[in-house]
């Protein structure tokens, strides 16, 4: 499902973001698209902020709905087919 990662370090904005080495590394996973990457950034400063000796870092991908475009899901008559049972 995933075709591309990346990894980003999470900078906390608040100056030191892990208190002294031996910390723990939370991997964080979101969507590469602009919004996506906003939010988890927002997430990740407000657990930097709850837990300082954590280092958070972003793991990016593309999901098939990434990758596919055109119709809506819902709107694609492979799939519409699949769910009310026709043929």
């Amino acid at each position: 499902m995933t075709s591309s990662r990346r990894a980003e370090k999470m900078a906390d904005g608040g100056g030191g973001g892990g208190g002294g080495g031996g910390g723990r590394v939370v991997r964080v996973g979101s969507r590469r698209s602009d919004l996506a990457l906003a939010q988890t950034r927002e997430v990740c400063a407000a657990l930097q902020r709850a837990y300082p000796d954590t280092t958070f870092t972003i793991t990016t991908m593309d999901t098939t709905g990434d990758k596919v475009r055109g119709p809506p899901l819902p709107a694609r008559p492979s799939l519409s087919r699949r769910r009310t049972g026709g043929s």
